[in-house]
């Protein structure tokens, strides 16, 4: 399994065309080649206000089998859409992302990776993509997130 102190996450700048509410984490291995999960956990959060409550995003439904391979100096993607239906009703404030890039039974707090949104965002029903080794799959995987993560578990 990979050590989270040597997965680097970050947010990566949209590409032109990108839908406002989409947002890519790169995780970076810094250390040697390891295994890594299918998709980070993440919560959405509003920084230090606490106010709109943190929230968690939808996952894709069956995940199983073996995890990724992450080489040495390797970027795997996960894109994430805060607003996919674009709700009108989305609940605006949120500023950070808290991403666990590796997350294990033994994930402690240490661990959380605070991403800073490039703006505050609008959150209604979003949803989490699983790692790719490029952003446009990532991007695309965001629409098979159907279910709340604890029914994974």
């Amino acid at each position: 399994m990979c050590d989270n102190a040597k997965l680097n996450a970050s947010v990566v700048p949209p590409d032109s065309g990108q839908k406002a509410s989409v947002y890519v984490i790169a995780v970076k291995n810094t250390g040697p080649a390891c295994d890594i999960d299918y998709l980070p956990y993440v919560w959405i959060t509003a920084g230090q206000n606490s106010s709109p409550e943190q929230t968690r995003p939808l996952i894709e439904n069956g995940l199983g089998g073996g995890p990724h391979i992450i080489a040495s100096g390797q970027t795997m993607y996960a894109g994430i859409d805060l607003n996919p239906q674009s709700a009108s009703d989305a609940v605006a404030g949120y500023t950070s992302l808290a991403v666990t890039a590796n997350p294990t039974p033994d994930s402690s707090g240490k661990d959380v990776q605070d991403l800073r949104l490039p703006a505050p965002a609008k959150v209604a029903g979003a949803k989490l993509g699983t790692y790719n080794s490029d952003k446009a799959t990532a991007i695309k995987q965001i629409a098979f997130a159907s279910v709340p993560e604890e029914s994974q578990h």
